[in-house]
């Protein structure tokens, strides 16, 4: 019984200690991440849209995926959370632009903002003292990352938490 109990509790044992995101770790390994010192939240959007007839709709979220967790081993010191896998395109109503490629999902500028604005006060509450946002779509959303991220920070920084916008 003690070896079964072993071996099912080594999985888990070893894949905290080595992924760097939120969403494959449970509550207690994120609570045992901040205070052994992982103070920084990092929020890196994606997007789905097409990207030419040779690769998939959802490379900007592999993108997203790949570069948020070099990220975060090189800085030591942060956690990734989930890829927001949407992004504002263009307007769905008018087949143009991103919209006349059938896949292509669209959220309006104001509901991505709201949806980023959320995850970070999400990070806030759980204790992050840095709460980074960037996004692997170059185009639209960039903005409202910029503004969540200084409506934030103004409101965080005098109690010493830091929300940064990375264009």
């Amino acid at each position: 019984l003690v070896v079964l109990l072993t071996v099912l509790a080594l999985p888990r044992v070893v894949h905290a200690q080595s992924s760097v995101f939120i969403e494959d770790l449970t509550w207690e390994e994120v609570a045992a991440a901040l205070k052994a010192g992982k103070t920084t939240a990092l929020i890196y959007t994606g997007g789905a849209e097409q990207n030419g007839p040779h690769l998939a709709f959802g490379k900007h979220n592999a993108v997203a995926r790949s570069l948020s967790e070099r990220i975060a081993k090189e800085l030591g010191n942060a956690l990734v959370y989930p890829t927001m896998p949407f992004a504002p395109t263009s307007d769905p109503s008018v087949r143009a632009g991103l919209m006349e490629f059938p896949g292509t999902i669209h959220v309006s500028e104001q509901a991505y903002g709201l949806i980023a604005r959320d995850v970070a006060l999400s990070a806030i509450g759980t204790g992050f003292k840095n709460v980074l946002l960037m996004s692997d779509h170059g185009g639209g959303g960039q903005e409202a990352l910029k503004r969540v991220a200084l409506e934030l920070d103004g409101l965080y920084k005098p109690k010493g938490i830091r929300v940064v916008y990375i264009p």
